[in-house]
């Protein structure tokens, strides 16, 4: 599961992106093809045109099934990623 490297891929055309455009695109699919040749699948990924953050959420295979939700420090490879203890048992 390679989540964090794809998003930092896409962190990297953002910031190609903006470093050429003087700003961030509207959304992710403005980064194809000339700064990405296509969006990796991220789950539930989340874009600020803003800050140029990114967010995604996934659940890990087992043995640990606590969802994980990912966010970028701005438009940085910089990630604070969390665990969601849940209700629901195994």
């Amino acid at each position: 599961m390679g989540y964090r490297r794809d998003a930092n891929r896409v962190l990297i055309g953002l910031q190609d992106y903006r470093r050429e455009k003087g700003g961030f695109p509207d959304t992710l699919a403005m980064l194809t093809p000339q700064y990405l040749p296509s969006l990796p699948d991220i789950p539930n990924v989340r874009y600020s045109p803003a800050d140029g953050s990114l967010r995604y959420n996934y659940i890990p295979s087992w043995p640990q099934l606590r969802p994980v939700s990912c966010a970028s420090e701005g438009n940085t490879t910089v990630w604070r990623c969390s665990e969601h203890l849940t209700d629901t048992p195994l």
